[in-house]
C-alpha cells in the first residue's frame, strides 16, 4: 500500500481543507503524487510510466537497497515530471520495521530554484 504525507500543520504555509493548489511548488507536489499514484498503462499514451514503487520494492526485496530506491525515485520524477527542471529536489529512503512486514519511507525534499527557503517535504510510505 502506498500512502502520501504532504501537509504538515507545523509548516508556515499549511492551509487545512484546501481543495486546490495555486502556487508552483504545490503543483509540483501534486504532480509527484500523480506520478507515483499511477501504474503502468493507467494513463492513455503513458505506457512508459511505471512508477509502481510497491511492486518494485517487494518484487526485488532481497536485492534492493535504499540508494537504489532513491535513485529510482529521482529518475522517475526527472523523466515524467513536466516541472522537475524548475525545482531542486533530493530523495532519501529508509527502511523501518513494520507490524506485518518492513516499511519503506521515501522523503522527497522539494525547493524552489530561485528561493530555497520555500520548500515542501513529500513522504511516501510503502507498506
Amino acid at each position: 500500500m502506498l500512502s502520501f504525507t504532504v501537509d504538515n500543520p507545523e509548516d508556515n504555509s499549511y492551509k487545512p481543507n484546501v481543495d486546490f493548489v495555486d502556487n508552483d511548488i504545490d503543483v509540483f507536489v501534486e504532480e509527484i503524487k500523480l506520478i507515483f499514484g499511477t501504474s503502468k498503462d493507467d494513463i492513455l499514451g503513458g505506457s512508459d510510466i511505471d512508477a509502481d514503487l510497491e511492486k518494485y520494492v517487494w518484487k526485488n526485496a532481497i536485492n534492493v537497497n535504499v540508494d537504489m530506491i532513491s535513485s529510482r525515485v529521482m529518475n522517475i520524477i526527472s523523466t515524467h515530471s513536466l516541472l522537475a527542471d524548475d525545482f531542486n529536489f533530493t530523495v532519501e529512503s529508509k527502511f523501518a520495521s513494520g507490524t506485518e512486514r518492513d516499511v519503506v519511507i521515501i522523503f522527497i525534499d522539494v525547493k524552489l530554484r530561485h528561493n530555497s527557503s520555500v520548500k515542501r517535504i513529500v513522504s511516501i510510505t510503502i507498506t
